[in-house]
């Protein structure tokens, strides 16, 4: 899959600066979206093995950042250039759409395109515990368009990518393993002048790019897909 170098918001500004000029040559950059509510939540009950603390992380609808999760997509856009990317792409859930926010107030001149072609699973999927919970849902197109009112949401009013409810929160009907080629012929398809950075999450990535799990904020590039 070509260079892939990968740099983390909590290391040194040098440090992570010196990790990101080797990926200037990369057309491609990802990033994991800041820490979220539930991340805290999920990590803590892990590490006491409480099902019951696990549950409510799980539960909550469409987490939004938390001051760690801004704090470390700050750091994030203190590190990049401001016209290192022409076009940004975001899931449309409130935590990558935060982290995006983030980097374009602090950093990036960029044209912002939301899909939920790299949305985690909001659908129940065998063998992952977390597909469907309320965590892995966002918000409306409405409630998109009225707080990110410069993001491109077109993708998004077709029911096929991104349906649901205000209650029970919105999600693309099919699981991340059908959407992976789907998004990659997508990128590959966007013209070749554009260098790009995508906002998502680690349960898409872990499937999309392969190796660890990403840590929030943490960025990979790679010169090919």
């Amino acid at each position: 899959l070509g260079l892939n170098v990968r740099a983390q918001s909590v290391h040194s500004r040098t440090t992570l600066k010196s990790l990101l000029l080797e990926g200037k040559m990369c057309r491609y950059a990802f990033t994991r979206h800041g820490e979220a509510a539930h991340n805290v939540i999920i990590a803590k009950a892990r590490q006491l093995g409480e099902d019951q603390l696990l549950l409510r992380g799980r539960s909550m609808l469409d987490p939004e950042l938390t001051e760690d999760g801004r704090t470390q997509a700050s750091k994030l856009a203190q590190s990049l250039n401001k016209d290192e990317f022409s076009l940004i792409i975001t899931s449309p859930l409130t935590r990558a759409l935060q982290t995006t926010q983030i980097l374009l107030a602090e950093s990036l001149n960029a044209k912002v395109v939301v899909t939920s072609l790299s949305t985690e699973n909001g659908i129940p999927v065998e063998g992952d515990d977390v597909a469907g919970k309320p965590c892995q849902r966002g918000p409306s197109l409405e409630f998109i368009k009225m707080h990110y009112p410069h993001f491109d949401v077109s993708s998004l009013e077709d029911r096929a990518n991104w349906t649901g409810s205000i209650k029970e929160g919105f999600f693309h009907p099919l699981s991340v393993s059908e959407r992976v080629p789907h998004f990659r012929s997508w990128l590959r398809n966007l013209p070749s002048d554009q260098r790009i950075l995508v906002v998502g999450h680690s349960g898409f990535y872990t499937k999309f790019l392969g190796g660890a799990k990403m840590a929030n904020c943490e960025i990979v590039f790679r010169d090919d897909i």
